[in-house]
């Protein structure tokens, strides 16, 4: 679900934050795998979102099908960063920050494109334009999501994927 959240608030929310992940992935550095469930062109993703699954995996096991795959919403963020931000250009970085609190944990992908005007491009989708019928699968797929807020900062070049523990299901700390 898409909520509103600046970057702060959203590390206020989960309690602080230790960085479990701080990568960079440059998707012509990648090297395709055959297991990939992606095109050739976006089989770099099947490398970086299970990087982000094993970290998360102590406290999103259950979830990771939402999370990862075609349609997951890790993935539409990282193929949204490439396709979008970045206009498909496989040599520009991806960044990739995992941070858990006592209460949550947050992803953020973050490119080097120009960005976009949010809330127009929400509001816009909010209002049923026709454009989001046929394309806008990523935006579809992250307004979505039942586990996760979605929130956008940098001038729509880092969207935040924001995860707050139940009160009973926060594991103590990292296995």
């Amino acid at each position: 679900m898409v909520i509103e959240a600046t970057l702060p608030e959203a590390l206020a929310r989960i309690g602080g934050g230790e960085v479990l992940l701080d990568d960079v992935v440059v998707p012509a550095e990648c090297v395709p795998c055959a297991d990939a469930p992606y095109r050739l062109e976006y089989a770099w993703m099947f490398h970086a979102e299970r990087r982000v699954a094993r970290t998360l995996d102590p406290w999103l096991v259950a979830h990771r099908g939402e999370l990862v795959g075609p349609g997951g919403v890790l993935s539409e963020a990282l193929a949204n960063a490439y396709r979008h931000g970045h206009g498909r250009d496989p040599r520009l970085p991806i960044r990739i920050l995992v941070t858990r609190g006592a209460r949550g944990l947050l992803v953020r992908i973050e490119d080097r494109g120009p960005g976009f005007d949010v809330a127009g491009t929400l509001h816009r989708f909010r209002a049923g334009k026709p454009y989001f019928d046929v394309a806008g699968g990523g935006l579809r797929a992250l307004a979505g999501t039942t586990r996760f807020g979605v929130f956008w900062s940098d001038g729509g070049r880092a969207v935040h994927l924001l995860h707050e523990f139940a009160a009973t299901a926060a594991p103590a700390g990292r296995p």
